[in-house]
């Protein structure tokens, strides 16, 4: 890959993960190739607007479930000319907080994303689920 698109995917990847960040899910949409696909542990979805409503129902439900939630991410470029977008979600419940870690490998063509392939990390998972179940029967406490 050329090193002026190589820079240009990189600069796209880092939007993409700042406005996903920033909850602004209709300003991805351009970035996003009209038939991108996302791969998920639950399924897979076709179509940059069904990939949007995801993350926005993610964030909804996690809005009504948690008592504050903030999101980060970092890109790391790879060797095959693609990116990797490490995501780290902190919630909190009461005086609890947690941060669930995840990737998203994300593929490109024609100059926009055309592929992302959500990775669920080993023990992230549980470690959600202790925290959820330990932080909901405090605050019921």
């Amino acid at each position: 890959m050329e090193l002026k698109r190589f820079i240009n995917m990189l600069n796209l990847v880092e939007k993409f993960a700042t406005l996903i960040d920033q909850t602004k899910f209709d300003d991805v949409l351009p970035l996003m190739a009209e038939d991108c696909e996302y791969h998920y542990w639950e399924g897979n979805y076709v179509g940059r607007e069904n990939i949007i409503n995801l993350y926005r129902q993610n964030h909804l439900f996690g809005k009504k479930m948690f008592d504050e939630v903030i999101y980060a991410s970092e890109v790391e470029r790879m060797d095959d000319g693609g990116c990797t977008v490490h995501f780290t979600d902190a919630t909190r419940i009461g005086e609890k907080w947690h941060e669930n870690h995840f990737d998203e490998v994300i593929g490109f063509k024609d100059d926009l994303i055309s592929d992302i392939q959500h990775i669920q990390l080993p023990g992230e998972a549980e470690s959600f689920r202790e925290f959820y179940q330990s932080a909901r029967a405090e605050a019921m406490a």
